[in-house]
């Protein structure tokens, strides 16, 4: 049997949350995403849709029924960059205790390809 994410999402969140973010970039989670908002809720595509996926399409149908909103996010923008930097310098913000696994360059294709399991905890940091 099939787990039915937006219904359990919808269920947890009594009638759907109020934002979702795909930071995957897959398809099913953008979708799943914008399907389990509440109306007027805002989903937020950080992860790129690349190669075939790359003019993936949005159920609008959805979107517009529901009063949804649709944010895409790229990155930082270069102004914040110094006040990052000097939070990381100062040990406020600690992003190594994010990285949960780090690999060669010769391991990045596998370690892409097995994302669609789900599997990664934390971030993988490739490193040459």
């Amino acid at each position: 049997m099939r787990h039915d994410v937006v219904a359990s999402i919808r269920d947890v969140t009594a009638g759907g949350a109020q934002v979702s973010l795909d930071a995957l970039g897959a398809p099913v989670t953008m979708t799943n995403s914008i399907e389990c908002l509440r109306k007027q809720g805002r989903h937020a595509q950080v992860g790129l849709l690349l190669g075939d996926d790359r003019s993936v399409l949005v159920p609008m149908a959805r979107v517009i029924a529901r009063e949804l909103r649709v944010y895409g996010v790229h990155g930082m923008a270069v102004r914040h960059y110094p006040a990052m930097l000097s939070a990381i310098a100062s040990g406020s913000v600690r992003p190594g205790e994010l990285v949960a696994k780090t690999i060669t360059l010769d391991e990045v294709g596998d370690e892409i390809a097995s994302m669609a399991s789900f599997a990664q905890e934390g971030v993988t940091v490739a490193v040459p």
